[in-house]
């Protein structure tokens, strides 16, 4: 049974400098170190598009977040606690680590799935907790 989606868009330009780094070797950007975990943060920077990736990763944590607002009511997500990661096929998933464990012990939640797209300058993510 479906308990909630969400979608979103989002647009790479946003993301264009994120990764630039600082003289000490972090990321410099604030909306980096804000929205993207490390492993999201590499796994674009070996990317062609890393612009794009990012924005991928972050339409699909806020499609996770509206998901999660439609079936609790809750407004707001770490975005840092929730890391999307992908099969060796290149198919996208939420990892299964404490933050995530939480909402679907909370609501019930059996499956997380995730679909992205990206064209050009747009990513497109949707979301569906399943119970």
């Amino acid at each position: 049974m479906i308990l909630a989606i969400g979608v979103d868009l989002a647009s790479a330009t946003r993301f264009e400098g994120a990764l630039d780094r600082a003289e000490d070797g972090g990321f410099e950007s604030p909306l980096a170190r804000r929205c993207f975990s490390e492993e999201e943060l590499r796994y674009a920077e070996a990317k062609a598009d890393p612009a794009q990736r990012l924005a991928a990763a972050y339409a699909a944590k806020e499609a996770l977040a509206k998901a999660v607002l439609s079936a609790s009511g809750k407004a707001s997500l770490d975005f840092r606690r929730f890391h999307l990661s992908h099969t060796p096929a290149g198919s996208p998933f939420f990892v299964d680590n404490e933050a995530l464990q939480i909402i679907k012990d909370e609501l019930g939640v059996s499956r997380v799935h995730v679909s992205v797209s990206h064209e050009g300058n747009r990513a497109l993510a949707f979301v569906v907790l399943e119970a």
